[in-house]
């Protein structure tokens, strides 16, 4: 991957780059927070995060091309012990439906569940479509057709939409099912969440997932869609996130605990140790939730286990 698909990089003084230089790859959700979080602490550190995916984060530190992975996917503690990691919550992020409807104000659209997996499987396909009408009857549906973005290759945020959809559409659990690599015919893919919001802001009528802050930078119409007690959630009250929806997906560090290469791996965690104990506010303002305490008590014992508290 070229330097100029680079997100997450920071500038540092002279006095601490050489020995704070950093390295992260994976996920592309939290990219965006990675990128903020360098910035605040650019006088300690300098990182560098390369968003391939999450399904590249255990090959990346597995080689040696990355200081620490980053993955929406718990692996299993066999496959930690394979390739001598340990995982660990950094924060959580939100992740929403968003579309480009011009004439629309910012969330004004309800949509269902069930709606969005027909919408995915190809079998809803305009906005003027009976059954979106009838969830907005108060609002003029555009005469666009429905272009639905999904994420190519291995996502844990396909991962957790698939999941959503499976359990509430029975069509999706017959065609589909729960996936980190999307297969449905319909729409367009596109490489991270950063592409999928361009690409539903350059297609009127497109829809896709993505991750809260790229819906707010790309100016996006978020979608409504209802929690658990039916009451539609929009994006301006997500900021507890204790319903199904929005989708709440945990994001998760991979690092290695091998002897030869502990001196890197306290680096790493002196940077997270930063962004949990004074990372807060930049976190939510990107629509991610930080760590609870007992979370950050416990990744703390996590570190002191392995011989990793920085």
């Amino acid at each position: 991957m070229s330097a100029t698909q680079t997100t997450g990089v920071a500038l540092a003084s002279p006095q601490t780059a050489s020995q704070n230089r950093l390295r992260g790859a994976g996920a592309s959700m939290p990219s965006v927070l990675y990128r903020v979080w360098a910035e605040h602490f650019k006088n300690k550190f300098l990182l560098e995060y390369f968003p391939i995916g999450s399904g590249g984060a255990l090959q990346a530190i597995a080689q040696g091309s990355a200081d620490f992975g980053s993955t929406e996917i718990l692996l299993s503690r066999e496959n930690l012990t394979k390739h001598g990691l340990i995982q660990f919550p950094v924060a959580s992020g939100l992740v929403v439906a968003a579309a480009n409807l011009p004439g629309i104000r910012q969330g004004a659209v309800r949509l269902s569940p069930e709606i969005l997996a027909e919408i995915y499987l190809g079998k809803v396909r305009w906005w003027r479509d009976p059954t979106i009408q009838a969830l907005n009857p108060e609002t003029e549906m555009p005469a666009l057709s429905i272009t639905p973005f999904s994420r190519g290759g291995s996502s844990g945020t396909s991962l957790a939409w698939s999941r959503y959809l499976n359990n509430h559409s029975a069509n999706w659990q017959q065609y589909i099912g729960e996936t980190d690599r999307p297969s449905w015919e319909y729409g367009l893919y596109a490489g991270d969440n950063h592409r999928i919001a361009a690409g539903v802001q350059q297609t009127p009528g497109a829809i896709g997932y993505m991750q809260a802050s790229y819906a707010s930078q790309f100016a996006l119409t978020t979608v409504q869609l209802p929690n658990s007690s039916n009451t539609y959630i929009s994006l301006n009250n997500i900021a507890n996130a204790h319903e199904e929806w929005p989708l709440r997906i945990g994001v998760h560090a991979l690092l290695s605990s091998q002897p030869a290469q502990l001196e890197r791996s306290r680096i790493v965690t002196a940077f997270f140790r930063e962004a949990f104990v004074r990372g807060d506010v930049v976190t939510r303002r990107e629509s991610f939730l930080p760590l609870t305490s007992a979370q950050v008590v416990s990744v703390y014992q996590l570190w002191k286990d392995h011989n990793l508290e920085p």
